[in-house]
């Protein structure tokens, strides 16, 4: 039987901005890694509390641009409670798989993988998406993590979910076909996101069978047989990838694939 393990991470650490309100405290995941000299947060201004710090930070940021100095506001952080992706240097061959706002904590592993890699030889990094807005949250992020890859241990994939591909589908088939074309043609420029972007988006949702079976064939090529995957996402995504690194783990005897799903 296929060695195959599901562990359940716990990752909050909680912030607190005084000057918006002294007894408010919201868990938002870490984008900072250890390797960094700073602590990083990523958070979408999704309701009355993060549209307040937005437009407290922007307002303290063109303060700043118009007289030159510098006002930060205080925040206080505690935690986190957990680790972040833990183990992940751990395996020959990681894969990262976020959805949505999952990609936060895989944004931290890929940045201290780069700085420290470890066992790590080769990372596959999933991210889906289900509108094209969401792929521009981090693209400044996910450029300066790809020139960073001086050894091209990363390979990165971007699934815009809310296009359905299907091969009887003429219309998605071409979508497909032109998305891909564009990208190489001009000089990567992403023909949903109309700009020039290093990671190409593909439409619908990826076939994990087809996905993990091409990472086996990467790790028999490579001549690794363990896996570990990471994946921070909604249930529903976690199980269909989980059965799928199940399915192959008991196809190849001599493979394994390690599934671990965060929570945050």
């Amino acid at each position: 039987t296929a060695a195959h393990t599901l562990t359940i991470l716990l990752f909050t650490p909680q912030i607190n901005v005084p000057q918006v309100s002294r007894l408010e405290w919201h868990p938002f995941t870490l984008t900072s890694s250890p390797a960094d000299d700073y602590i990083e947060f990523h958070f979408r201004k999704a309701g009355t509390w993060t549209k307040t710090v937005h437009d407290l930070l922007e307002s303290k940021a063109d303060e700043k641009e118009a007289t030159g100095i510098k006002d930060a506001p205080v925040v206080k952080v505690e935690g986190p409670v957990g680790a972040s992706s833990q183990g992940f240097a751990d395996y020959p061959v990681v894969v990262l798989v976020g959805a949505g706002i999952g990609i936060t904590p895989m944004i931290s592993v890929l940045k201290q993988l780069l700085a420290h890699p470890g066992k790590v030889r080769r990372c596959f990094f999933y991210w889906s998406a289900r509108t094209r807005d969401s792929f521009e949250w981090f693209q400044d992020v996910m450029d300066s993590i790809f020139e960073s890859d001086k050894t091209n241990m990363l390979q990165i994939r971007y699934f815009l979910t809310s296009v359905k591909y299907d091969d009887r589908d003429l219309g998605a088939v071409l979508l497909h076909h032109a998305t891909r074309a564009h990208h190489k043609r001009t000089n990567k420029v992403d023909l949903i996101l109309g700009k020039q972007v290093h990671h190409q988006i593909d439409c619908g949702r990826p076939d994990w069978s087809e996905e993990l079976e091409s990472v086996r064939e990467e790790c028999e090529f490579i001549g690794e047989s363990d896996c570990g995957i990471f994946f921070c996402g909604p249930n529903a995504m976690a199980k269909t990838v989980y059965d799928a690194s199940l399915d192959i783990s008991a196809k190849h005897s001599s493979f394994h694939m390690y599934f671990t799903k965060e929570t945050f």
